[in-house]
């Protein structure tokens, strides 16, 4: 018997993950969040797990990589359109 699988793509992604996406270190990822420069912004599961929206990162990248300011208005706008 033949079984089939598939590939489950994941709706939220841990800081390594981010990392991968970006192709970049950890230490730069931290300064960029501080700055205010990484615009999506964390989720917080199970009380203190911290996750990010890979629809939030993948967008992000596609908008030019917006401040936190400009990106939640983005996210905001899109909103507005559904």
């Amino acid at each position: 018997m033949k079984t089939h699988t598939q590939e489950i793509s994941p709706l939220l992604v841990s800081v390594p993950d981010v990392l991968k996406m970006l192709s970049i270190g950890k230490s730069r990822f931290y300064e960029a969040v501080s700055s205010g420069e990484f615009g999506p912004q964390p989720v917080k599961v199970f009380g203190r797990k911290r996750l990010y929206r890979v629809s939030d990162v993948r967008l992000w990248i596609e908008k030019g990589f917006p401040n936190v300011e400009q990106f939640e208005k983005l996210k905001l706008k899109a909103k507005s359109h559904d």
